[in-house]
């Protein structure tokens, strides 16, 4: 598979996190091109370039889909492209097997396999992190299926509602079949968060599907993205949620923002800590949401969303 796959990292932080993500990438038993995208004032430490093929450094915090976005422009010579979290790890037989699910599912637009939470330096595979995106629709909430279980979800792949951005395979001509108006592939106003839910979205409305191959292992250190943006994770957490509903379910989203606002304070009432972010959260939807709210029908149907309410 020779220049079939790029894989675009991005990073803030950099360090011995994104070494071993690298590292990782470099173990596979396929070929893989690897880009790193570094947002930050300083440079990377150069004890890093054996590990990719392609650096690109911008001075400032681009957010993760803008700079996912730049990473994939680079590498549009490419029918598969790998996204990959600098806080994750793939194990050598993860892109194989991936590799092997999209060919044998043509209209499959992306795979993952399971992520597993670790700790910094190990291998133990205690907790899931996620195996794909479901839908809790009571509170309008998109959840990583799997979350917390002690184990995988047996070995036969099954369909997802979509995949996580934290590490998985995504065929080049879906995405680009799904981009925004101005190209975008990831959308840049969502930052952090949410921003794969959206895509999935957008990739479902045009008939693409999505796949868990449960055989494919991956590890996720996690709490990078909340390191890089301090106070402003629940931010985006919570306001983003809005704004992807609001895209999702046009004319029904009035609607489902009361069963919304009941879940923000539910979660409030467990942790009054989280005040600050809720409402930055809320503050950040209503300042956004004319830009993605809409008149027309939902983009795809309440019962094609329960689908994948579950766990398999």
């Amino acid at each position: 598979m020779t220049d079939q796959v790029a894989a675009v990292v991005p990073t803030v932080q950099g360090g011995e996190r994104l070494a071993r993500a690298l590292r990782s990438l470099r173990a596979s038993t396929e070929p893989v091109r690897v880009t790193v995208v570094h947002q930050g004032p300083e440079p990377l430490d150069a004890s890093l370039r054996p590990l990719y093929d392609h650096g690109i450094e911008v001075p400032d915090r681009l957010g993760f889909s803008a700079a996912n976005n730049l990473g994939l422009a680079a590498n549009r010579d490419v029918p598969y492209w790998v996204l990959l979290n600098d806080d994750a790890e793939v194990e050598p037989d993860w892109l194989a097997l991936c590799l092997e699910q999209l060919a044998a599912a043509p209209e499959a637009a992306g795979v993952q396999g399971v992520n597993w939470l670790a700790r910094p330096g190990s291998a133990e595979r205690s907790r899931i992190d996620g195996y794909g995106i479901g839908w809790n629709l009571r509170g309008w909430q998109a959840r990583q299926l799997g979350r917390d279980r002690d184990t995988a979800p047996g070995h036969e792949p099954f369909e997802l509602f979509g995949v996580s951005a934290t590490a998985c395979l995504v065929r080049r001509q879906a995405l680009e079949a799904a981009a925004l108006p101005d190209g975008s592939l990831l959308d840049p106003r969502l930052d952090t968060y949410y921003e794969d839910v959206d895509l999935a979205v957008r990739l479902r409305a045009r008939g693409w599907s999505a796949i868990c191959q449960p055989q494919a292992w991956a590890r996720h250190l996690g709490g990078g993205s909340a390191a890089s943006l301090g106070r402003r994770r629940l931010t985006f957490l919570y306001g983003n949620r809005y704004l992807v509903v609001a895209r999702l379910l046009g004319r029904d989203f009035g609607a489902a923002r009361a069963a919304m606002w009941r879940r923000d304070l539910r979660d409030l009432a467990r942790s009054p800590l989280r005040l600050p972010g809720i409402v930055g959260g809320w503050r950040r939807a209503r300042r956004l949401l004319p830009q993605f709210r809409h008149s027309g029908p939902p983009v795809l149907s309440t019962s094609e969303l329960a689908r994948f309410g579950g766990t398999p």
